[in-house]
C-alpha cells in the first residue's frame, strides 16, 4: 500500500473515531446516568457526572495517536521513529491520565492522575533527549540525563506511594515513600560516574561501566533501602539471634553485589579492549598478507565503496598498491585526496518518504566520478600500474 493509501485509511479511521466523540461532546452532552441500565450499581450522586471530559480525553488520544501515524506514513528519517514513539507514548499517557485529573472530584485521585502524567512525560523527555544528544554526537551527556531521570522518577514515585497508600498496609514500611525516595537519590548519584564509561583512563573507564549497570543499582538501592530503613528491625525482633551476626551478613551482602556489578564492568572493559586488539591484529594481517597477491580484492572494495559509501577498505588497498611502486606518503595522499575527502550527503534528521531514494542515486552518481578521478590519476602516473577495476 503506497502512501496516499495508507493516509486514506488511517485518515478514515481516525474520522470514525472522532466525529462521533465530536458530535457527543458538542450536541448530546451524556452524563453517566444515561447509561445505568449498563450499570445498576452506579451510587445516586455519580448520575449527574458529565461525560465531556471523558470524551475529550478520548479525543485527545485519538488525535495524537493520528498524527504519529501520518507522520509514520509521510516521512523518513532518524528523526521519524523518535516523533513517531514519542506521539504514541503521549497518546497513551494522555489516555492514562487525564481520566483521573478531570473526572473526579476527589483532590487525591486528581494528583495521582498529575503525578502519573509527569512520570510518563519524564519518560518520554528522556527518550527523546538522549535520542538527540545520540544524533548529535555527546553522547558524554546521556549518562547524566539518565541520573536526572532516575532523580525525577523516583520522586514522582515517592508521591504517588504517599497518594494512593494513605493507609500503609501493615506487611508494607509506614515510611515507604520517603524510603523510595531516598533509594532512587543514592541511584542517580551512584550512576553519575557512568559519564566516565569512554575515558581512555582505564582506572576511569571501570569506574564508568560500574556505575552505568542500571538494571543492578537501582533494584539494589530500593532492597537496600528498604532493609536498613524498615525490615531489619522486624527481623531482628522477630529472630533474636541473628542480631549479633546481622552486620557480617549485611557487608557480606554489599560486598558480594559491589563484587558481582565490578566483574560484570571489568568484564565489558577487557571484552572490548580485545576486541580492539583484535581489530588491530586482523588490520595488520591483511596488510601483511597483501603484498604481492590477490589485486582482484580492489574490485570487491571499489564495488563496495561504490553501493555502499565504505571507503575505508578501499584507501588501505590503494595506499598498498601504490607504495609497492615506491611513490612517497606525500604523493600518495595527492593521488587519494578525492577519495579521503569524500563525504556521503548528509541526510535530513526527517524528509518526505521517496526523498532518501533520489539522496542515495545522488551519493552513487559522485562515489562513482570521484573513483574514476582516482584511477586516472593512478593510470596516468609515468609507471602504469595494473587496476582490479
Amino acid at each position: 500500500m503506497g502512501i496516499r493509501g495508507v493516509v486514506i485509511r488511517n485518515t478514515l479511521l481516525y474520522l470514525s473515531l472522532a466525529l462521533p466523540l465530536l458530535w457527543a461532546m458538542l450536541v448530546w452532552r451524556p452524563t453517566l446516568g444515561e447509561f445505568s441500565p449498563l450499570l445498576p450499581n452506579l451510587p445516586a450522586k455519580m448520575a449527574s457526572m458529565e461525560l465531556n471530559p471523558l470524551l475529550l480525553t478520548l479525543l485527545t488520544s485519538s488525535s495524537t495517536f493520528y498524527a504519529g501515524s501520518l507522520i509514520g506514513a509521510i516521512f523518513e528519517g532518524r528523526a521519524k521513529e523518535l516523533l513517531v514513539g514519542s506521539l504514541y507514548a503521549v497518546s497513551f499517557t494522555l489516555l492514562l491520565s487525564l481520566p483521573l485529573i478531570y473526572t473526579s472530584s476527589s483532590e487525591a485521585v486528581k494528583s495521582l492522575g498529575l503525578y502519573i502524567l509527569i512520570a510518563f512525560i519524564t519518560l518520554i523527555a528522556h527518550n527523546v533527549a538522549s535520542t538527540l544528544l545520540r544524533l548529535r554526537g555527546l553522547t558524554a551527556l546521556r549518562p547524566l540525563l539518565a541520573s536526572a531521570a532516575i532523580y525525577v522518577e523516583g520522586l514522582v514515585t515517592s508521591r504517588i506511594i504517599g497518594v494512593a497508600l494513605r493507609d500503609v498496609p501493615p506487611q508494607l514500611p509506614p515510611n515507604l515513600s520517603t524510603l523510595i525516595y531516598m533509594a532512587s537519590t543514592a541511584s542517580a548519584l551512584i550512576t553519575l560516574p557512568s559519564a566516565l564509561r569512554g575515558s581512555r583512563r582505564k582506572t576511569l573507564a571501570s569506574i564508568g561501566e560500574v556505575s552505568s549497570k542500571y538494571h543492578i543499582i537501582i533494584p539494589s538501592s530500593i532492597l537496600i533501602a528498604l532493609y536498613f530503613g524498615y525490615y531489619r528491625e522486624n527481623l531482628s525482633a522477630l529472630i533474636p539471634g541473628l542480631s549479633p551476626l546481622s552486620p557480617y551478613l549485611e557487608w557480606m551482602t554489599i560486598t558480594a553485589i559491589a563484587a558481582l556489578i565490578y566483574r560484570g564492568a571489568r568484564r565489558s572493559v577487557e571484552i572490548s579492549a580485545i576486541d580492539r586488539v583484535g581489530d588491530w591484529a586482523k588490520h595488520i594481517q591483511e596488510v601483511s598478507t597483501y603484498r604481492g597477491e590477490r589485486l582482484s580484492e580492489l574490485t570487491s572494495a571499489m564495488e563496495d565503496f561504490i553501493a555502499e559509501g565504505r571507503k575505508e577498505r578501499l584507501i588501505l588497498l590503494l595506499s598498498l598498491l601504490l607504495n609497492d611502486e615506491g611513490l612517497s606518503e606525500g604523493e600518495i595522499e595527492h593521488i587519494l585526496s578525492p577519495l579521503i575527502e569524500y563525504r556521503d550527503s548528509q541526510r535530513p534528521l526527517l524528509y518526505v518518504r521517496g526523498r532518501g531514494e533520489s539522496l542515495e542515486r545522488r551519493d552513487l552518481e559522485r562515489r562513482s566520478r570521484v573513483l574514476d578521478e582516482v584511477v586516472d590519476r593512478i593510470t596516468g602516473l609515468s609507471r602504469p600500474i595494473r587496476m582490479g577495476r
